[in-house]
This record gives structure tokens, C-alpha cells and sequence, in this order.
């Protein structure tokens, strides 16, 4: 049920991912051509324009009006196309920001998960390395199942399930709290000192695994003992 769990988190993300490469093709495509368009526009204008000085003798002529008029239009063309091309940009960064803010949800989901997968595990090996080993039975068929049973439970040694959370990498923007100075993920709990200068803690990391009941301060901050609370009302908050 977990491994169902992790599987399909991961393949959101990988829909994620595969799904904002075409959108962002499309629009550095479409950048280009209109990057390209505004350019050949402001070279002929610029042509014309010089074409316009040598024959500054005649600038009063309606010819020469209406070839100014000209000119601010290509210029005019040029500047809206530079605008349209501003606001696909723009559009590109808040879909690329969108996608990015679902995968940091879909990451902290991810460790969560991997988290109590691991935590079932490692609860399973060690109500499995309790039991006791079955008593010797007085036939030589049973005996042998049993010696053979002692041995599978033997070779179930304790491992360092913390290795299994991968290092997932974060953006080095993304503010960190905690004494371990990581960025928020999973439950967190707020210290109630106003002047605290960290605020913030993961649960595991100051020994909770549920909210706290009325006020609570962090280990820095109880050590002090001069507490001004940021809330009246009891409970506690979390990120």
C-alpha cells in the first residue's frame, strides 16, 4: 500500500516534468519569431529613417510626411511586438513557477511516505527479532525446523534505514529553520518565545511526534527563561 503510494507520487512528478517541456518549447519558439519580426522592423525603419536625413531638403514635401508616418509605424509594429514577446516570458516564468511549487508539495509528500515506510519497517524487524525462538521438538524433522527457523531469524541484523531517504535536492533560495538548518518539511512546531531566533522546528528533530499542548519552547529558549508568548490561547501551531 505504501510502495503504491511512493509509486504514484513519483510518477505525478515525472507528469510534472514532461508535461511543462512542450509548453516551454512552444514559447521560447514563439519568442523567437516575434524577437525576429521586431528586429527586421527596426532595421527598415532605420533604413528609411537614414534615407529620410540625406534628403533633409525636402522634409516639408508630402512625400517626406508620408514616409515619417511610415517610419513611426514600423517602429510602433517593433515595440508591440517586443511587448507581446514581455508578456509570453512572463507567462513562460508563472508556469515554470507553478510546476515547481507542485513539486516541492509532491517532494515533501515523497519523504513523508518514505519516512513511515521506513518507520513500518524498521517496527516489524524489531517485533520480528522479539519473538522467541520456537522450543526443540522431540522428532529429528522437527528439529531441523526449527534450527532452519533460528537461522532466518539470525540473519535479519539491524541496518541503517536512514540511508533509504534520498537526498533530495532543494532550492539554496528556500529559507531553512530547525537546529539542523533544513528547509520545512513534514509537521513543525512553533516555538511560543517571541525573541526566538530560530521560530520554527521539525518534529522529529526536538522529539515530538504530536502537538504539544499549551505553550512550548524550544530547548534554547527554556534554558533562557525569559519567555514574552506570541499566543494567548492554548495549543499550538504548526507549519
Amino acid at each position: 500500500m505504501r510502495r503504491t503510494a511512493l509509486g504514484e507520487r513519483q510518477k505525478a512528478a515525472r507528469r510534472q516534468m514532461k508535461a511543462l517541456n512542450p509548453v516551454i518549447g512552444r514559447k521560447l519558439a514563439e519568442m523567437r519569431k516575434l524577437d525576429m519580426e521586431a528586429e527586421k522592423l527596426v532595421h527598415e525603419a532605420d533604413t528609411e529613417f537614414q534615407k529620410l536625413c540625406e534628403n533633409w531638403r525636402n522634409l516639408a514635401s508630402p512625400s517626406a510626411e508620408k514616409q515619417r508616418k511610415e517610419i513611426k509605424h514600423m517602429y510602433n509594429r517593433a515595440l508591440a511586438l517586443s511587448n507581446k514577446k514581455v508578456k509570453l516570458a512572463d507567462d513562460m516564468y508563472q508556469t515554470v513557477d507553478r510546476i515547481v511549487v507542485q513539486l516541492d508539495i509532491e517532494r515533501d509528500g515523497l519523504r513523508d511516505a518514505l519516512e513511515r515506510l521506513i518507520d513500518e519497517r524498521k517496527e516489524t524487524l524489531a517485533q520480528f527479532e522479539s519473538e522467541p525462538r520456537r522450543k526443540r521438538r522431540t522428532t529429528q524433522n522437527k528439529k531441523s525446523m526449527s534450527e532452519d527457523s533460528g537461522k532466518q531469524a539470525d540473519a535479519f541484523e539491524p541496518f541503517d534505514t536512514s540511508k533509504l531517504v534520498p537526498d533530495i535536492p532543494v532550492d539554496p533560495n528556500e529559507p531553512t529553520y530547525c537546529h539542523c538548518k533544513q528547509v520545512s518539511y513534514g509537521r513543525m512546531v512553533m516555538c511560543d518565545n517571541d525573541n526566538c531566533p530560530i521560530e520554527w522546528f521539525h518534529f522529529k528533530c526536538v522529539g515530538l511526534n504530536a502537538s504539544p499542548k499549551g505553550t512550548w519552547y524550544c530547548s534554547l529558549c527554556a534554558e533562557e527563561g525569559d519567555h514574552t508568548t506570541k499566543r494567548k490561547s492554548d495549543g499550538n501551531s504548526e507549519k
